[in-house]
């Protein structure tokens, strides 16, 4: 079933700003003054340009894939350019490594900041739900989700 204008007003706003939610932390950081001119006036600078290039691309490429459809159409050739940088560097770097250094625990009289740690291997292991939006395009998806999410699991823990 087609959404109707009210729904997908309703899914876009709480999709991106999830709604009236979390907004206290920006009086926290800046006072409530710039926090309100900080709401007033940033939507203009970024959510309206934002949501006429999302409204332009979403009617060019339609489909429930969204970004992912308009990545695969934009990007095929940079999933083959993009990484040899890293490929370079890495076979250049191979002859400077000291597995030795690996089993150091940091400098000593050094507080460990445990929050920071913690932050951001989260937010480098998270996100596995961005592979729902490919749901549409993989065939078996009750099969090959498992699959795929097991050897990504792998190949994200050897990375």
């Amino acid at each position: 079933m087609a959404a109707s204008l009210y729904m997908a007003s309703e899914r876009g706003c709480f999709l991106v700003a999830s709604g009236p939610y979390k907004k206290e932390p920006v009086a926290q950081a800046a006072g409530p003054l710039l926090a309100l001119l900080g709401f007033l006036l940033f939507p203009f600078i970024w959510s309206v340009p934002e949501a006429l290039i999302m409204a332009e691309l979403s009617i060019a490429f339609p489909g429930n894939g969204g970004f992912v459809i308009w990545a695969e159409c934009a990007f095929v050739l940079l999933g083959v350019i993009s990484p040899s940088p890293f490929i370079i560097m890495s076979f250049i770097a191979i002859p400077k490594i000291q597995p030795h250094r690996w089993l150091s625990l940091g400098q000593k009289c050094v507080k460990r900041d445990w929050n920071l740690f913690f932050n951001t291997l989260f937010w480098n292991l998270n996100f596995w739900d961005n592979i729902s939006t490919l749901a549409g395009e993989v065939d078996k998806p009750q099969k090959t989700f498992s699959r795929a999410l097991l050897v990504a699991v792998v190949f994200t823990c050897l990375a």
